[in-house]
């Protein structure tokens, strides 16, 4: 990281500092017990780094560049957590010992104090990693803006792990046409009300919370880095795959994206990646995204007597160039991908 890098992360650590003060007066109690102190919190994270992307200096990088800086990125937040963590765990120890050893004489203002300090990191934690989203967004050439959070509050749903699923193919579907048609205020709800009680939960032994909630937070936060670079990655090349069917034959299109929900569910559950991208690819790229989400559930026969019915072999061509770079995207494919690869192959006459 450059001379100029860390000085520009340094005051942008100052800065995000001043803003968590700021939005900590501005919540009232309210806010925090129903979730809806989350959405605030987001909203004015991306009004603020609308503002701080525009003094920046655009870079542009390598893939083994991007995945240099992501790793950096993503450690640098991983360790700003913990020890927000950690802190707050020290301060609701300290609290407890002080209203133990004054036999709850100061309680009346311990136990505030530690109440504010869990709410302090839980808002500051939240900024610091949505500050990562987004920072890893930019590496990807994705801008996040106040205009269109709907991909922001799809990732964040799936980061905080707001929807699971049984493994289900048609719970699978359910969960990404939900992630698909997001709702704002609902979502936002579920993750402020998850965070407030993971916090609380993380923090309510002394002592031990120290270890637990710096641990807590490292742990998660490059779960959710790992994640976001996982899709990031798939967005950009699925979405080049898309745009090349589509400049062919727009209604093909489908085909391609219901081919990627094979390829990903060959081996079973799909991962939060996979169902970020379908989803993602339903909202943007889809001509029927009610009739394609319909055959996400169904076997692969019907999907390769689809393709066999395409006449056009330069479509057919973009569709399992698409198909193969899908495959190619995941890091470790595997035999059960290769073999739906091939299917497609044999149906397209591409063989």
């Amino acid at each position: 990281m450059t001379a100029e890098t860390t000085e520009e992360y340094a005051g942008a650590d100052r800065a995000l500092r001043d803003l968590a003060v700021g939005l900590r007066r501005e919540l009232r109690g309210a806010d925090l017990r129903s979730g809806r102190w989350f959405y605030r919190v987001l909203a004015s994270y991306v009004k603020w780094h609308e503002e701080r992307r525009q003094s920046m200096a655009t870079r542009e990088s390598s893939e083994l560049i991007r995945q240099r800086l992501a790793r950096r990125t993503i450690t640098q937040t991983c360790v700003q957590v913990a020890l927000s963590g950690a802190a707050a765990g020290a301060l609701v120890t300290e609290a407890t010992i002080v209203t133990t050893e004054s036999q709850g004489m100061l309680g009346i203002v311990a136990i505030p104090v530690a109440g504010l300090t869990v709410a302090a990191d839980m808002i500051m934690r939240t900024l610091l990693q949505l500050r990562l989203t987004c920072d890893l967004a930019n590496l990807y050439g994705v801008d996040v803006t106040t205009a269109e959070l709907t991909e922001l509050m799809q990732l964040c749903a799936l980061s905080y792990r707001t929807y699971e699923d049984d493994g289900d193919a048609s719970t699978q579907t359910a969960m990404i046409e939900r992630i698909a048609h997001v709702e704002a205020d609902t979502t936002s709800r579920a993750i402020g009300t998850r965070l407030t009680s993971e916090s609380v939960v993380r923090n309510v032994v002394p002592f031990f919370s120290v270890v637990t909630s710096a641990t807590s937070s490292w742990r998660l936060t490059r779960q959710m880095g790992e994640f976001l670079v996982r899709y990031l990655y798939w967005r950009e090349a699925l979405d080049e795959a898309c745009a090349q069917v589509e400049a062919e034959d727009r209604a093909a299109v489908d085909l391609l994206i219901e081919g990627f929900w094979h390829i990903f569910s060959a081996d079973g559950v799909l991962d939060r990646a996979e169902v970020a991208i379908l989803a993602r690819l339903l909202g943007t790229h889809a001509v029927d995204p009610t009739t394609l989400s319909k055959g996400f559930s169904s076997d692969e026969a019907g999907w390769l007597e689809q393709l066999a019915r395409l006449d056009d072999a330069q479509v057919a061509l973009r569709i399992l160039e698409g198909l193969q770079r899908s495959r190619c995207v995941d890091r470790q494919p595997t035999a059960a991908e290769q073999r739906v690869v091939e299917h497609a192959a044999e149906a397209l006459g591409l063989n």
